[in-house]
């Protein structure tokens, strides 16, 4: 009788207590697959190579593949990760070890683009600041008129990216009656005409865009990309949405200038995804990730407020981070 196909899950696809991660993430066609047997991994980031020796394939959420993961067994032959992107994954060293590497775009692409659509309702309509109001009762209800949104009606919308998250950010995005604008070096230009995608340079999409997100994968040549030159073409009111990758920020907070002129201090711009991103990268410590992220947010937020760049160390050793 030959051997089973033998499929590893990485462990952080599963909480402390056991409990599935995800709910929806539906294990039941692996279970019933004649032939395949599915067996979770222990937590571990990177993956250990001892754990994928008796493996022939791998199913990756949020744990690095580093070249030390790679069994010498060599049985591991396809990696696939939940999600999209390769950050997370040594691609040479799969490479080396003739092991494929796929994604699953389409599981989100559409929870990503409403992510980012909440963003932009949320925060134009200014529902943060209301909840508060509301809460309040009379005084708060009195003070409403202060805090009106701000209506999206021939604003424009940029992308940095037009691939499977951004081509549908501008599908939902339709509706709203806004400008489209994107830079994408490759970008279809048929997909662009299509949603009406004007594709401009990367210095026009800052400068133009009210409403910019950032839609693109972290590569090496996206690697801090949105970097405090280009952030200082944006306008006083504009909103940056990052929802993903938070490498291809270079934080401003590393500038030798006094924190009230530094591009987040000078521009009122929002940065959004920083717990996302940390809870990503570790589901299963969900609200510890959220915690985490807090000082993070702080340390911009205080460099910005400071008569001086106080953070400079930590800082770099942020950005050297990501």
């Amino acid at each position: 009788m030959s051997q089973p196909y033998r499929v590893a899950i990485s462990g952080d696809f599963r909480k402390p207590d056991g409990t599935p991660t995800f709910v929806d993430f539906d294990l039941e066609p692996l279970r019933m697959a004649k032939g395949v047997d599915m067996a979770f991994l222990d937590n571990a980031s990177p993956l250990r190579a001892d754990q994928l020796e008796e493996f022939d394939a791998l199913i990756l959420l949020a744990h690095r593949f580093a070249p030390e993961s790679v069994p010498k067994s060599g049985r591991l032959a396809v990696i696939a990760r939940f999600g999209v992107g390769y950050d997370t994954v040594d691609v040479p060293a799969c490479t080396a070890n003739d092991i494929a590497l796929v994604i699953t775009p389409d599981g989100v692409r559409r929870p990503v683009a409403v992510s980012i659509l909440t963003f932009i309702l949320a925060l134009t309509g200014k529902m943060m600041v209301k909840d508060r109001l509301a809460r309040m009762g009379a005084p708060g209800f009195a003070a409403r008129g202060e805090h009106m949104g701000v209506g999206l009606v021939g604003k424009t919308l940029g992308s940095l990216g037009v691939g499977n998250i951004g081509a549908e950010m501008f599908r939902l995005a339709r509706p709203f009656d806004m400008k489209f604008i994107a830079h994408d070096p490759y970008a279809d230009p048929r997909t662009a005409a299509e949603l009406g995608i004007e594709l401009v340079g990367l210095e026009d999409l800052f400068a133009r865009s009210d409403l910019l997100a950032v839609n693109c994968p972290l590569t090496p040549q996206t690697h801090h990309i949105v970097n405090a030159e280009r952030l200082a073409l944006m306008k006083p009111s504009a909103l940056l949405l990052l929802v993903q990758l938070l490498g291809v920020l270079l934080y401003p907070l590393m500038e030798d200038t006094p924190g009230g002129q530094a591009a987040f201090g000078a521009f009122g711009i929002v940065v959004l995804g920083l717990a996302l991103w940390v809870i990503r990268r570790s589901p299963w410590l969900s609200w510890i990730g959220f915690l985490l992220a807090l000082p993070i947010f702080a340390l911009l937020v205080l460099n910005v407020l400071a008569p001086q760049p106080v953070f400079t160390p930590i800082a770099a050793a942020l950005e050297a981070a990501f």
